[in-house]
């Protein structure tokens, strides 16, 4: 629903924070090109099947979440093995997370992987939308 449009050099891709510009449907990420990942992919939040997802190298890696009473809980992320290590899953991590704050919602981290990031980084931003965080 959000559409980002970021270029990401080696020094940035450790933190993989893309600024958000408003835009329906689609978010697209420019890769420099010295990263193994290049080119330009589109990050889709896809509502209906409850779950963001990157189509990389002819593969789909995926954030799924479920959404009950503004309560998302975001339980899976899956990046394929061919894709790993190149930072895709943080970027549908921030992609869910910052979807989450501009809708006012909360979430709850079930997928291991996300409870690690969000603990790990602490981003003072998400810390009030986390389910069970103190504000």
């Amino acid at each position: 629903m959000y559409q980002i449009r970021q270029k990401l050099t080696s020094a940035f891709i450790s933190t993989l924070r893309p600024q958000l510009l408003i835009h329906p449907t689609t978010t697209t990420l420019t890769f420099n090109r010295n990263m193994s990942a290049s080119g330009s992919y589109n990050v889709v939040h896809d509502p209906a099947g409850q779950q963001f997802y990157l189509d990389i190298e002819g593969e789909r890696a995926k954030l799924e979440y479920t959404l009950k009473d503004g309560v998302y809980d975001l339980y899976h992320t899956f990046t394929p093995t061919s894709c790993r290590g190149k930072g895709i899953a943080k970027v549908l991590a921030y992609n869910a997370f910052d979807h989450v704050v501009l809708s006012g919602g909360k979430m709850k981290l079930t997928c291991s992987y996300l409870l690690h990031l969000h603990e790990k980084e602490q981003n003072p931003k998400y810390i009030p939308h986390v389910y069970g965080e103190s504000l």
